[in-house]
């Protein structure tokens, strides 16, 4: 279970940077994806490799295989973390700080749930970042994002 923790802090981080969300941190959004998943053991997780809860977008550009579950279908993680980003793109999400980006996400009815920032900000607060055992193995990349 470790290994796959860590293995999403990378994606998520790799792709926050690429989508150019520099300025919020990877201990944010790996919040948002432990909460959205039940801490890695909810079946749309699970059966649809579905790291952040979305739906199947029919508008905006993406990259879904269709839909289970009422959700988004991914091939593989990093097709979910993809697809999040396309999406926080699209509602042209702040890139200022987390507080700011929670805020933007939450307001553009991301969640039907009127306690999610709460949820979400509570879960902040609990996350351990998985790598700091490991961060040999990633050849010191992390540590720069935390």
């Amino acid at each position: 279970m470790e290994a796959l923790k860590i293995k999403l802090w990378v994606l998520i981080w790799y792709y926050k940077n690429f989508y150019g969300f520099i300025n919020i941190s990877v201990k944010v959004l790996y919040a948002q994806m432990m909460h959205e998943t039940g801490n890695l053991k909810s079946e749309v997780f699970k059966q649809n490799n579905n790291l952040f809860g979305m739906r199947e977008a029919k508008v905006r550009k993406r990259s879904v295989e269709g839909s289970n579950l009422g959700h988004a279908v991914y091939k593989n993680h990093s097709q979910s973390v993809v697809d999040y980003f396309l999406r926080q793109k699209n509602f042209r999400i702040s890139n200022q700080d987390d507080t700011s980006y929670i805020n933007d996400t939450v307001n553009s009815n991301y969640a039907e749930d009127k306690s999610y920032k709460e949820k979400w900000v509570n879960t902040i607060k609990t996350i351990k970042i998985p790598i700091l055992k490991n961060i040999a193995i990633y050849g010191g990349l992390f540590f720069l994002d935390f």
